[in-house]
């Protein structure tokens, strides 16, 4: 169609004064709400940044902050941990489903038999730097089998042997010492030499002094 067509401009100039009586008799529009002002505001503030953060996941707006929360509290225990093996005996608790500590004087009878009993690992105690500077701990085997002593100090990914392991005879017991034991966690393990089969019959103790 011709712009320049009659027709054509006479039909445009009628529907525009409809459309204008029509709009002289409409009500005014409504206002914008609470929410959607406040909407606006922060979208005109940073568009971009709004933007993302609304498109963002929700549940990568959780990992993002659980990530933060780990980062602060890995700095926070990696400085305490330096700090004082106090801390570092805590940490190393966390990784570990077993007992917690006991005081220091450890005694327990050992009355075990059958063929499931020839290891025994002790509950864990924990030492105090100010009640002595040496740790000691021995063990009467009572049993038939030779048995061997063994310390652990609890590190931060579990259980490490430190000293030398010690073999104990039927009918005799051994002592072993550790010196300056500080403020770290502890534990005991018998085992017979003769292995599957045999059993653990005794008394083991562990006692800290100076």
């Amino acid at each position: 169609m011709n712009p320049n067509d009659p027709i054509r401009q006479a039909l445009l100039d009628a529907a525009e004064e409809d459309f204008r009586q029509a709009l002289a008799h409409a009500p005014d529009a409504p206002g914008f709400s609470v929410r959607y002002q406040a909407w606006e505001e922060k979208f005109l503030r940073d568009p971009i940044g709004f933007s993302k953060r609304t498109l963002r996941p929700v549940w990568k707006t959780i990992l993002r902050w659980a990530a933060c929360f780990l980062f602060v509290v890995s700095l926070s225990f990696g400085a305490g941990i330096f700090a004082g093996p106090q801390v570092w005996a805590t940490v190393s608790g966390w990784f570990d489903s077993s007992p917690a500590p006991t005081a220091t004087g450890l005694e327990v009878s050992i009355q075990l038999d059958g063929p499931h009993g020839c290891v025994y690992t002790s509950e864990k105690f924990a030492c105090v730097a100010e009640n002595g500077s040496t740790l000691r701990y021995w063990y009467q085997n009572n049993g038939t089998s030779t048995c061997t002593l063994q310390l652990y100090r609890i590190g931060f990914f579990g259980g490490e042997a430190v000293g030398d392991s010690i073999t104990i005879e039927p009918g005799d017991d051994a002592v072993g010492i550790y010196e300056n034991p500080g403020n770290d966690t502890f534990y005991l393990r018998v085992t017979c030499v003769d292995g599957y089969g045999a059993y653990i019959n005794g008394t083991l103790r562990a006692d800290q002094y100076n």
